[in-house]
């Protein structure tokens, strides 16, 4: 199969075709039963349903979405489902289970037509459908957030990005010369879309311009596309992390109050780039005094009660310095002081990267099938530790070894996943200051991505090293 075909294109008349449909219906088979469909709100959900039975192009809606605190995506398409009721409730989390198991279909094809062989080719597509079970995530489909949504939107926009060529075939084949433009108008749409379902898709997004790039310089996409791709992530990034910045203010007063003041050497590096005095004099309770951020997200006591009122003052005094100023203050920090953030990964390992998540009660007797489905994927069998010292170690054997490993596209795919999501769920985590479940939920999207890479790097350094083992066998034996 050539790089520009795809699975989906596949006739169910053939062998492989209709292997590719069972298959898929035995995902469907286990996803779906999994969920519980009962809709679920937290606090975090009044950021999304404000805005549901809105008309998008009312006034009100305009008005209303200049307070809210999260992107457009996830209101936006909240919003097509009418007032917030018991039946709309109902079709938003089976519309995100749906989008989220055709998310992973999606993706998984779009990787799966990277590689030749037909039993490589569906033993890469089961690998990547299957993280649809990775430790639960589907739990987030009952849920009225923006995880799932978030998740689904970058798969889809992933999968634009791994194989854009069906779809700038199609573009072309229909519409001529247009077809380009229609083309880069639906990738800046679905850049925008998954950038804002979640601020942190952001990381994913750039760390994804190298694909985009080596596409180029193999020549297979044309300059005008790759590059107007390239500047439509740039632009849109930019975009949205500013806006980021802006809106989350909130969290920004979370670490002012959690993190900096009670810290004298963190204090007086934001005093030195511009912290207001009315907020440097703020006193801070003695329980935050010496403690990590570990210990702090651990005690949600401490969190709810502290740190919550802490916030609340802070943006009283001088809402504009949390909103425009803090962040790009705390990331310089961060980069200051790499020893904080490894301290804080080695710490909180298990809230980063871990994704513990408790079971949700069985639907029958036994076992639910929600469990079950927890098992399903085979990253998750082992540590998440292992598995990158796996892949690091089978990575650096594949490019000492096998010429061809070092321009694999497979391979370079992994190794963006891995370390997006790895800078995503760090970033991630340190972007607020609030109880462990919701910094945990914070970098799940991250850490998936990262078990994704390591996964995809596994297989594809043990493909590359068994062909060269293969082909070495073969040519002692001519010999």
């Amino acid at each position: 199969m050539r790089v520009r075909d795809s699975i989906g294109t596949l006739s169910v008349a053939t062998r492989e075709g209709l292997l590719y449909l069972v298959s898929i219906i035995a995902l469907a088979a286990v996803y779906f039963p999994a969920h519980s469909f009962v809709p679920t709100c937290f606090d975090d959900c009044l950021g999304y349903i404000p805005l549901m039975g809105v008309p998008l192009f009312s006034p009100r809606y305009w008005l209303v979405a200049q307070t809210m605190f999260r992107g457009f995506s996830v209101p936006i398409i909240y919003s097509f489902f009418g007032e917030l009721h018991q039946h709309s409730a109902y079709a938003v989390i089976v519309f995100q289970a749906l989008v989220g198991f055709l998310s992973w279909i999606a993706f998984a094809i779009a990787v799966a037509g990277l590689v030749s062989g037909r039993r490589t080719r569906w033993l890469l597509f089961m690998l990547i459908a299957s993280a649809m079970f990775s430790r639960g995530y589907l739990a987030f489909d009952d849920r009225f957030l923006s995880d799932s949504l978030a998740l689904s939107l970058m798969l889809l926009w992933l999968a634009i990005v791994v194989n854009p060529f069906p779809l700038l075939d199609f573009a072309r084949r229909r519409l001529g010369r247009a077809g380009l433009v229609a083309f880069l108008v639906l990738f800046a749409v679905a850049t925008a879309m998954a950038a804002s379902a979640r601020d942190a898709n952001v990381l994913l997004l750039v760390c994804c311009i190298p694909l985009v790039v080596l596409r180029l310089w193999k020549r297979e996409l044309p300059t005008s596309i790759a590059v107007s791709m390239i500047a439509i992530i740039v632009l849109i990034g930019a975009m949205q992390w500013r806006s980021a910045a802006e809106r989350n203010g909130l969290n920004m007063a979370d670490i002012i109050g959690g993190v900096v003041l009670p810290d004298a050497e963190r204090k007086a590096f934001f005093v030195a780039r511009g912290m207001p005095e009315s907020i440097a004099s703020i006193t801070t309770p003695r329980a935050l005094a010496g403690r990590t951020l570990g210990q702090i997200i651990d005690d949600r006591q401490l969190v709810i009660e502290q740190i919550g009122l802490l916030k609340y003052v802070i943006m009283r005094l001088d809402p504009g310095f949390a909103r425009h100023h803090a962040r790009s203050i705390w990331a310089s920090y961060l980069s200051r002081h790499p020893k904080y953030v490894l301290g804080n990964i080695a710490e909180s390992w298990a809230v980063m990267f871990d994704q513990w998540y408790d079971g949700r009660p069985s639907l029958a007797a036994g076992v639910s099938i929600f469990e079950v489905s927890k098992l399903l994927w085979i990253a998750d069998w082992i540590d998440v530790r292992f598995l990158i010292v796996i892949s690091i170690v089978l990575l650096l054997a594949t490019l000492a070894t096998v010429r061809a490993g070092r321009s694999d596209l497979l391979l370079q795919l992994g190794v963006i996943l891995a370390l997006g999501g790895s800078a995503n769920a760090v970033i991630s985590f340190h972007g607020d200051c609030w109880e462990v479940a919701e910094m945990a939920r914070h970098a799940w999207i991250g850490s998936t991505f990262l078990r994704l890479g390591a996964a995809v790097i596994c297989f594809r350094a043990v493909s590359l090293l068994a062909d060269s083992i293969h082909l070495l066998g073969f040519a002692r034996a001519d010999t």
